[in-house]
């Protein structure tokens, strides 16, 4: 994730401190692990829930990556005790649950279809591959700007306001994946 961001121009800052998040123009929230575990450090960081919400009534952009995107959410089937961000009403599902012919987890690349326009797909075509690996995903949201197909259909990617989530690794995306991280970037 450092070199695709470094390769748009965008220098990563790992906080230690919530209060730090003030200081950032925008917030990424990476997707590796598990819902329980992100959960329970981010509950066990002194005020950093408190602080997420804050930046995100800012306005300042956040993008949920893969896993950050499920915790921007009401719940996850991954563990329905872990306390997801809320920040937009939806329900994260696991895949093992209602695919059957398919592979889970979901794994490879795969076309990514946004019917709404929007600025993180600004310079991307309509049905561009991207990378994905998950064996959870978002099957309904309002917000909702770009699904993909994999014996399902499922939210590939989420938008309200300044908040933005994507189930694919746009760092493990090529060309596509860094011109969205350049996209994201040019927010303000």
């Amino acid at each position: 994730m450092e070199y695709s961001l470094i390769n748009v121009g965008i220098v990563p800052k790992i906080f230690l401190d919530p209060k730090e998040l003030n200081s950032l123009s925008h917030l990424i929230i990476p997707g590796i692990g598990f819902m329980k575990s992100i959960t329970k450090e981010i509950d066990s960081i002194l005020h950093l829930r408190e602080e997420i919400r804050q930046f995100y009534n800012s306005g300042k952009p956040i993008l949920g990556i893969c896993l950050g995107m499920q915790l921007l959410g009401s719940n996850s089937e991954e563990d329905k005790t872990a306390k997801c961000l809320d920040f937009l009403s939806f329900d994260t599902r696991k895949l093992s649950h209602l695919i059957f012919s398919n592979s889970v987890p979901h794994i490879g690349w795969n076309q990514v279809n946004y019917s709404a326009t929007s600025s993180i797909f600004s310079g991307i075509e309509d049905g561009t591959d991207f990378y994905f690996s998950h064996s959870f995903a978002v099957l309904k949201s309002e917000c909702m700007i770009a699904s993909t197909e994999y014996e399902i259909k499922f939210a590939s990617a989420l938008n309200y306001e300044n908040l933005f989530g994507v189930q694919f690794h746009p760092e493990r995306s090529q060309d596509a994946g860094i011109r969205l991280l350049q996209n994201f970037s040019n927010l303000s």
